[in-house]
């Protein structure tokens, strides 16, 4: 385990809408890929204890996201960013995804398109 400092102030859209599976069928998935996708979690730890909301942001990733329907995934995340979120990842194995946003109204307006039943916003501060 890696300490951490507080997590910079934002604000986090979580929206689900996938079909839970268990994060043993996950890893069994992740196992068996051809390609094992592993993010630079060491960068995106670098901007928390830093305080960069920004750098965090950049280095999010997820090692699950490409059996999560990978481009699926990513046009969600790039809609997201087009929204105004600074970053957007997997959470855990699955379905959940997070985007993380420097502006309250930005994360609103974009949890707007997800349905009142798989969305939640979450202030850090």
């Amino acid at each position: 385990l890696t300490p951490l400092k507080a997590m910079p102030h934002c604000y986090i859209l979580l929206a689900s809408g996938g079909v839970k599976s268990s994060t043993g069928e996950m890893f069994a998935k992740f196992d068996n890929a051809e390609e094992q996708y592993h993010p630079e979690m060491r960068k995106a730890i670098e901007g928390i204890n830093a305080g960069d909301l920004n750098k965090l942001a950049a280095y999010l990733g997820n090692s699950f996201t490409p059996l999560w329907y990978g481009e699926r995934v990513s046009n969600i995340c790039s809609y997201f960013a087009t929204s105004g979120a600074l970053g957007c990842s997997l959470s855990g194995a699955g379905p959940t995804l997070f985007a993380l946003f420097d502006d309250k109204a930005k994360c609103e307006s974009c949890a707007e398109i997800c349905s009142p039943t798989e969305k939640s916003i979450e202030t850090i501060e």
